[in-house]
């Protein structure tokens, strides 16, 4: 749950601060093998020469999806409650990140997500970030039209495990 969302939007060829409305969403750890892109990532970090400095650093990897929590109350049968979360899954799927998992005494400490700029500790903190790298290389004249409403973000909460 985020307790605290603020970053810039960018509008009239400025960037103004803002505070954004806060969410809710699922991290789940999935089978490596689920996402063909965790898969192929991390059959190449395995066969490189990383691989024996993650493990000596007590550093794994996981697969994790990070699904919005929507409010399905509303929804007409239990069917079409179903049925949209299992969309949920399959679309968050196709976002799925591998992640670096850092342990301690056995004891899982904190997972980072690099491409998602996602780092969380189970059942404590999490900290999640949204950045517009290639803005300050366009032309100025093209800013205002193609980056209009664009935002980076910087996110603070909590973790609970379910």
């Amino acid at each position: 749950v985020e307790q605290k969302s603020t970053g810039f939007t960018y509008e009239n060829n400025y960037w103004r601060q803002s505070n954004f409305e806060l969410d809710k969403f699922y991290i789940k750890k999935i089978d490596i093998e689920k996402s063909g892109t965790c898969s192929s990532k991390y059959k190449s970090l395995k066969d490189s020469d990383w691989s024996k400095v993650f493990k000596k650093a007590s550093i794994n990897f996981g697969c994790y999806i990070t699904m919005p929590v929507y409010d399905t109350s509303k929804a007409v049968s239990e069917d079409s409650k179903k049925l949209a979360e299992m969309f949920m899954e399959v679309t968050a799927l196709m976002g799925a990140s591998l992640c670096k998992e850092f342990w301690k005494d056995e004891k899982l400490e904190r997972v980072h997500c690099l491409d998602k700029s996602l780092s969380f500790k189970p059942s404590g903190t999490f900290r999640k970030a949204t950045m517009n790298y290639g803005i300050d290389a366009v032309n100025i004249e093209e800013i205002d039209t193609q980056y209009k409403g664009e935002q980076s973000t910087l996110s603070i909460g909590n973790c609970t495990k379910i």
